[in-house]
């Protein structure tokens, strides 16, 4: 069976293909250097990891300013016993204060709108999205006071 007969010719869009622009970013970030950005959350969903089938948190930001303005970030961290005190640290970075990780799906739809500095590294081929502290860290107790 002739492709090129039963499903048109193509050839005719070569040249607009070639020279088309992709929406940089939005499907991946690999076109997003590492380096520190100002962001915004998009959108934050919890699924399951394809590969371990743990529990997992997606935040896909997008980048407020700068050369790389309007292109995504995503973040993942899957869910596991190790990861917990990661995930509620950054939790916290985001503004979202839980006192059970079980109330994360009734709050997670608060995480959208929020601004975040994130600082993006790639090291051995991975890339990893860390989130940053804004202002003052807090304090856990007054106990943490040194007088």
């Amino acid at each position: 069976m002739n492709t090129q007969t039963s499903n048109g010719d193509l050839s005719q869009f070569d040249r607009l293909f070639e020279a088309a622009e992709t929406r940089g970013g939005d499907s991946l970030d690999s076109s997003v250097p590492d380096g520190e950005y100002s962001v915004l959350i998009e959108q934050a969903d919890l699924t399951r990891s394809q590969t371990s089938g743990s529990n997992m948190l997606v935040w896909r930001m997008r980048i407020q300013a700068g050369e790389f303005s309007g292109r995504t970030i995503r973040k993942h961290r899957v869910i596991t016993e190790r990861t917990i005190p990661w995930l509620k640290e950054e939790l916290v970075k985001c503004g979202l204060k839980l006192d059970r990780l079980s109330d994360l799906p009734k709050h997670i739809n608060e995480l959208p709108g929020r601004e975040l500095n994130v600082l993006k590294r790639t090291r051995d081929g991975n890339s990893n999205v860390y989130i940053q502290w804004s202002g003052p860290r807090p304090m856990h107790s007054d106990d943490d006071l040194p007088f």
